[in-house]
């Protein structure tokens, strides 16, 4: 499928934290006051564990992807969520906009 030119998507990353929904809130909430036309998607890393008492899948568009601070081998890295939340995202799915934000 062409890419729509010029088209936006907008993401931003979170983790499944009660913490983080209240900001996730907000993002959804400037995005639309704003009136940007495109899409928004919150990239949420969540652990197995956490997916279990996790509340908040409601907040908005939202692409669930793993919590690489309780992978192996990224334990003292849980900064790398940030890079593959964008891999899992563009990976996972069909982007339709020319450009990700």
């Amino acid at each position: 499928m062409p890419k729509k030119a010029g088209s936006v998507h907008v993401v931003f990353g979170s983790e499944c934290t009660t913490s983080m929904d209240y900001k996730a809130i907000a993002v959804f909430h400037s995005f639309k006051t704003s009136g940007w036309k495109g899409n928004i998607t919150r990239l949420l890393a969540c652990s197995p564990e956490q997916k279990k008492t996790y509340k908040g899948w409601d907040i908005g568009p939202t692409f669930v992807h793993p919590n690489y601070h309780y992978e192996p081998g990224y334990e003292d890295s849980p900064t790398y969520n940030k890079p593959a939340a964008l891999m899992h995202f563009t990976a996972e799915n069909e982007i339709e906009e020319e450009f990700i934000l």
